[in-house]
């Protein structure tokens, strides 16, 4: 892999596994166990939620072709 490549992906493994001990950390104060690992839950998803936003965001408007013309019979 290639220098940018791999920072792209440490920075989104990054965000991912903050925001996944965060909220499991959160859960863990609030529910014990069982809260860690709803947080855990809710900080994979909202960091699963952020890279579609981000991704669609960043890609700009998506193209639409236009239709074929129908084609005529040759009569």
């Amino acid at each position: 892999m290639g220098g940018h490549l791999r920072g792209v992906w440490s920075l989104s493994a990054l965000t991912t596994v903050m925001l996944a001990g965060g909220y499991a950390w959160l859960g863990s104060l609030v529910g014990g166990v069982p809260g860690a690992l709803a947080g855990a839950a809710a900080g994979l998803v909202t960091s699963g939620g952020l890279y579609l936003a981000v991704n669609r965001a960043v890609s700009g408007p998506r193209r639409h072709r236009p239709l074929p013309a129908p084609r005529r019979p040759d009569e």
